[in-house]
């Protein structure tokens, strides 16, 4: 990414009892369809590797894995998101 325009989606986090309500999608897709609109691609981190099918369904692919501690207790995972080609 280092030198190519992106935006970088720092963070992204519902309260549990919001999860699986569309509250997570309902904030992310508006700045994916800037990102689309744009042509620039999108980078984020998952918070875990639980989180890959989330930002999978948004066209987000797993760029690799990041132990943060060294002990698997802290995974981040970077994606990257390229922009839909606009019709």
């Amino acid at each position: 990414m280092a030198g190519r325009p992106h935006y970088y989606l720092h963070f992204l986090a519902t309260f549990k009892s919001w999860s699986g309500k569309g509250s997570a999608s309902a904030v992310l897709q508006p700045i994916l369809d800037v990102a689309d609109k744009t042509g620039i691609e999108c980078y984020l981190e998952a918070a875990g590797e639980k989180l890959i099918p989330f930002y999978e369904k948004f066209g987000f692919v797993k760029k690799g894995r990041i132990d943060v501690n060294g002990d698997n207790t802290i995974v981040l995972v970077p994606m990257v998101r390229l922009p839909k080609e606009r019709k």
